[in-house]
């Protein structure tokens, strides 16, 4: 007969948040973690319907209530740090890194394996444009162009004036293109926006301004969903924890306003 699997405590789920929250490596946890903190939370919710149909101001309730809360709220950011640490080693090992998956759950596992082709898959676009197996073509040799520093954003509220028949209508610097008319990326209506670089400050001097190849990017961890919006030569719809490489003009403003964050890949 198979021994049944021991059950997990308060306690025990405190002290891995604790270790895991110091730590810089994933932590050792018993494989089944997630499945037996979400059976003890169910206990605790069952014992405290109990409780609460004899008296629901009882002590006992109320600390059932909160103890409830409180195993929730610590077992999710168990998972928020381990799944941090999780990407980063799918990010080493796309790169060539050792891959040591002993300490993962097999939901941790499940993760790492998703994110892993995902950072393949994109590494991999950066010289195919998308298509694999396209000829490269070596760039000319010339020197980087200047780039000018990427502004802040905001949203254009109100419509842009009307423009005369023909003419080319112009966007303000710094400003987010906004065509509310035109279809979002998912074909159903929406804003598109596009970012406007503002132009580089007179006052700095030319030789201190920031640089940027001609055809940069940026590996990027999106840190909160964020709208579709226009790029230059694609429409972006970017979701939390998407791992992503994005044109530098784009990586960069994304970084600035805290939607995102550079991922420097490991050493091989």
């Amino acid at each position: 007969m198979v021994p049944l699997p021991e059950s997990l405590t308060y306690e025990d789920v405190m002290k891995a948040f604790r270790e895991e929250k110091r730590s810089n490596t994933i932590t050792e946890i018993r494989k089944d973690f997630y499945t037996t903190a979400r059976q003890l939370v169910e206990q605790l919710k069952r014992d405290h319907e109990r409780e609460s149909a004899l008296d629901p101001y009882s002590a006992k309730a109320r600390g059932l209530g909160q103890q409830i809360n409180r195993l929730t709220e610590k077992t999710m950011q168990i998972f928020d740090f381990r799944a941090e640490k999780v990407t980063l080693m799918a990010i080493r090992a796309a790169s060539g890194g050792k891959l040591d998956e002993s300490r993962l759950t097999p939901e941790e596992k499940a993760l790492l394996e998703s994110v892993l082709q995902r950072t393949k898959a994109s590494r991999e676009a950066i010289f195919s444009s998308g298509e694999r197996g396209r000829e490269v073509i070596p760039a000319p040799t010339v020197a980087p162009m200047p780039v000018p520093p990427v502004p802040k954003t905001v949203v254009q509220e109100r419509p842009p004036p009307v423009q005369p028949e023909g003419a080319e209508a112009k966007v303000a610097p710094g400003v987010e293109e906004v065509s509310p008319q035109q279809p979002g990326h998912d074909g159903h209506g929406g804003e598109q926006r596009k970012l406007v670089p503002e132009p580089p400050s007179t006052s700095q001097p030319v030789s201190e301004r920031p640089t940027e190849a001609k055809g940069a990017t940026v590996l990027l961890r999106i840190l909160e969903d964020i709208p579709s919006f226009a790029g230059p030569d694609s429409i972006y719809k970017l979701h939390k924890e998407d791992v992503i490489t994005l044109p530098a003009s784009i990586g960069r403003a994304l970084i600035k306003r805290g939607k995102a964050e550079e991922i420097a890949p490991g050493p091989s």
